[in-house]
Protein backbone atom coordinates (compact mmCIF):
# COMPACT_ATOMS: atom_id res chain seq x y z
CA UNK A 1 0.00 0.00 0.00
CA UNK A 2 0.84 3.60 -0.66
CA UNK A 3 1.07 5.58 2.04
CA UNK A 4 1.09 9.02 -0.26
CA UNK A 5 -1.55 8.54 -2.36
CA UNK A 6 -3.49 5.86 -0.15
CA UNK A 7 -7.07 6.93 1.05
CA UNK A 8 -7.40 5.60 4.81
CA UNK A 9 -10.75 5.57 6.79
CA UNK A 10 -9.48 4.65 10.34
CA UNK A 11 -11.61 2.64 12.62
CA UNK A 12 -13.76 4.21 15.58
CA UNK A 13 -11.39 3.85 18.44
CA UNK A 14 -13.94 5.16 21.03
CA UNK A 15 -16.50 3.19 19.50
CA UNK A 16 -14.47 -0.09 19.81
CA UNK A 17 -13.92 0.88 23.47
CA UNK A 18 -17.25 0.70 24.75
CA UNK A 19 -17.75 -2.45 23.12
CA UNK A 20 -14.77 -4.11 24.46
CA UNK A 21 -16.15 -3.33 27.69
CA UNK A 22 -19.34 -3.87 27.31
CA UNK A 23 -18.37 -7.43 25.87
CA UNK A 24 -16.79 -8.15 28.87
CA UNK A 25 -18.82 -6.81 31.62
CA UNK A 26 -22.01 -8.84 29.75
CA UNK A 27 -19.86 -11.71 29.92
CA UNK A 28 -19.01 -11.51 33.90
CA UNK A 29 -22.43 -10.33 34.77
CA UNK A 30 -24.44 -13.36 32.85
CA UNK A 31 -21.60 -16.07 34.17
CA UNK A 32 -21.81 -15.08 37.77
CA UNK A 33 -25.71 -14.39 37.28
CA UNK A 34 -26.13 -18.13 35.85
CA UNK A 35 -23.48 -19.51 38.64
CA UNK A 36 -25.57 -17.97 41.04
CA UNK A 37 -28.64 -19.34 39.84
CA UNK A 38 -27.10 -22.58 39.47
CA UNK A 39 -26.71 -22.81 43.22
CA UNK A 40 -30.72 -23.20 44.01
CA UNK A 41 -31.26 -25.82 41.12
CA UNK A 42 -30.55 -29.53 41.39
CA UNK A 43 -27.47 -30.58 40.67
CA UNK A 44 -27.73 -32.17 37.30
CA UNK A 45 -29.72 -28.82 35.92
CA UNK A 46 -26.82 -26.85 38.02
CA UNK A 47 -24.23 -28.79 35.51
CA UNK A 48 -26.20 -27.87 32.69
CA UNK A 49 -26.76 -23.71 33.60
CA UNK A 50 -22.70 -23.58 34.63
CA UNK A 51 -21.86 -25.53 31.11
CA UNK A 52 -24.47 -22.99 29.61
CA UNK A 53 -22.76 -19.85 31.23
CA UNK A 54 -19.40 -21.22 30.57
CA UNK A 55 -20.12 -21.02 26.86
CA UNK A 56 -21.86 -18.28 26.71
CA UNK A 57 -19.28 -16.17 28.38
CA UNK A 58 -16.32 -17.68 25.94
CA UNK A 59 -18.12 -16.68 23.64
CA UNK A 60 -18.62 -13.40 24.44
CA UNK A 61 -14.75 -12.73 25.79
CA UNK A 62 -13.84 -13.96 22.73
CA UNK A 63 -16.25 -11.26 20.64
CA UNK A 64 -14.47 -8.78 22.69
CA UNK A 65 -10.83 -10.04 22.10
CA UNK A 66 -11.56 -9.72 18.81
CA UNK A 67 -12.89 -5.92 19.01
CA UNK A 68 -9.88 -5.43 21.47
CA UNK A 69 -7.32 -6.91 18.56
CA UNK A 70 -8.80 -3.95 16.44
CA UNK A 71 -7.81 -1.46 18.87
CA UNK A 72 -4.05 -2.84 18.97
CA UNK A 73 -3.49 -2.62 14.87
CA UNK A 74 -2.81 1.12 13.64
CA UNK A 75 -3.25 0.09 10.58
CA UNK A 76 -6.99 -1.07 11.54
CA UNK A 77 -9.54 0.42 9.10
CA UNK A 78 -10.32 0.79 5.40
CA UNK A 79 -7.40 1.49 2.80
CA UNK A 80 -7.71 2.29 -0.87
CA UNK A 81 -4.65 3.17 -2.88
CA UNK A 82 -3.76 1.67 -6.37
CA UNK A 83 -3.50 -2.01 -5.61
CA UNK A 84 -7.18 -2.00 -3.84
CA UNK A 85 -8.75 -2.30 -1.04
CA UNK A 86 -7.49 -3.01 2.58
CA UNK A 87 -10.22 -4.09 4.80
CA UNK A 88 -9.29 -4.04 8.02
CA UNK A 89 -12.74 -2.82 9.39
CA UNK A 90 -13.77 -5.10 11.61
CA UNK A 91 -12.74 -8.66 13.01
CA UNK A 92 -13.97 -10.27 9.77
CA UNK A 93 -12.50 -8.10 7.23
CA UNK A 94 -11.26 -9.90 4.76
CA UNK A 95 -7.73 -8.67 3.92
CA UNK A 96 -6.83 -6.82 0.95
CA UNK A 97 -9.23 -7.22 -2.44
CA UNK A 98 -7.14 -6.49 -5.57
CA UNK A 99 -8.57 -4.14 -8.34
CA UNK A 100 -8.71 -6.50 -10.73
CA UNK A 101 -10.57 -8.81 -8.54
CA UNK A 102 -13.07 -6.02 -7.89
CA UNK A 103 -16.75 -6.08 -10.38
CA UNK A 104 -19.07 -3.60 -8.86
CA UNK A 105 -19.00 -1.94 -5.76
CA UNK A 106 -23.45 -1.26 -4.58
CA UNK A 107 -24.44 0.93 -1.21
CA UNK A 108 -27.07 -0.89 0.99
CA UNK A 109 -28.13 2.50 2.57
CA UNK A 110 -30.63 1.42 4.54
CA UNK A 111 -28.64 -0.81 7.01
CA UNK A 112 -25.24 0.97 6.26
CA UNK A 113 -23.49 -1.96 4.32
CA UNK A 114 -21.51 -1.46 1.18
CA UNK A 115 -20.87 -4.39 -0.96
CA UNK A 116 -18.06 -5.43 -3.17
CA UNK A 117 -18.73 -7.30 -5.52
CA UNK A 118 -16.06 -9.90 -6.43
CA UNK A 119 -15.00 -11.50 -9.94
CA UNK A 120 -13.14 -14.61 -7.81
CA UNK A 121 -15.17 -15.63 -4.63
CA UNK A 122 -12.67 -18.12 -3.83
CA UNK A 123 -9.79 -15.64 -4.00
CA UNK A 124 -11.35 -13.85 -0.88
CA UNK A 125 -12.09 -17.27 0.84
CA UNK A 126 -8.41 -18.19 0.24
CA UNK A 127 -7.63 -14.80 1.90
CA UNK A 128 -9.28 -15.72 5.02
CA UNK A 129 -7.42 -15.76 8.72
CA UNK A 130 -9.31 -19.11 9.57
CA UNK A 131 -11.65 -21.40 9.24
CA UNK A 132 -14.42 -19.40 11.35
CA UNK A 133 -13.75 -16.14 8.85
CA UNK A 134 -14.24 -18.06 6.16
CA UNK A 135 -17.59 -19.60 6.69
CA UNK A 136 -18.71 -16.00 7.32
CA UNK A 137 -17.35 -14.74 4.10
CA UNK A 138 -18.92 -17.88 3.00
CA UNK A 139 -22.76 -16.82 4.69
CA UNK A 140 -22.21 -13.46 3.65
CA UNK A 141 -21.88 -14.96 -0.10
CA UNK A 142 -25.23 -16.62 0.42
CA UNK A 143 -26.89 -13.80 2.06
CA UNK A 144 -25.58 -10.70 -0.19
CA UNK A 145 -24.17 -12.53 -3.37
CA UNK A 146 -20.54 -11.54 -2.32
CA UNK A 147 -18.26 -12.53 0.21
CA UNK A 148 -16.74 -8.71 1.08
CA UNK A 149 -19.60 -6.65 3.13
CA UNK A 150 -18.04 -3.93 5.14
CA UNK A 151 -20.34 -2.46 8.03
CA UNK A 152 -19.81 1.23 8.07
CA UNK A 153 -20.13 1.10 12.26
CA UNK A 154 -17.00 0.96 13.35
CA UNK A 155 -15.58 3.38 10.42
CA UNK A 156 -14.78 6.93 10.85
CA UNK A 157 -16.81 8.93 8.54
CA UNK A 158 -20.60 8.78 7.59
CA UNK A 159 -22.00 6.35 5.29
CA UNK A 160 -22.03 8.97 2.32
CA UNK A 161 -17.78 9.85 3.10
CA UNK A 162 -17.57 6.12 2.74
CA UNK A 163 -18.91 5.44 -0.32
CA UNK A 164 -17.23 8.84 -2.13
CA UNK A 165 -14.19 7.80 -0.77
CA UNK A 166 -14.74 4.04 -2.35
CA UNK A 167 -16.47 6.13 -5.26
CA UNK A 168 -12.99 8.14 -5.66
CA UNK A 169 -10.64 5.15 -5.68
CA UNK A 170 -12.78 3.36 -7.93
CA UNK A 171 -12.43 6.41 -10.40
CA UNK A 172 -8.87 7.08 -9.63
CA UNK A 173 -7.02 3.75 -9.90
CA UNK A 174 -9.61 1.11 -11.17
CA UNK A 175 -8.68 0.06 -14.80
Amino acid sequence: MNKLTAIHIPVQRKRLYVAVSIYILFAAVLFFSLFYLAEFTSDTLSLIIKIVAGVIAAFLVIAGASAGKLLQDKTAGLTIDANGIMDKSSAIGCGFIAWKNIRSIEADSSVTLVKIHVKSKEEIYKSAANKAIRQVLEKNAELYQTPVVIEKKYLACTFDELMNKLNEGVKKYKK
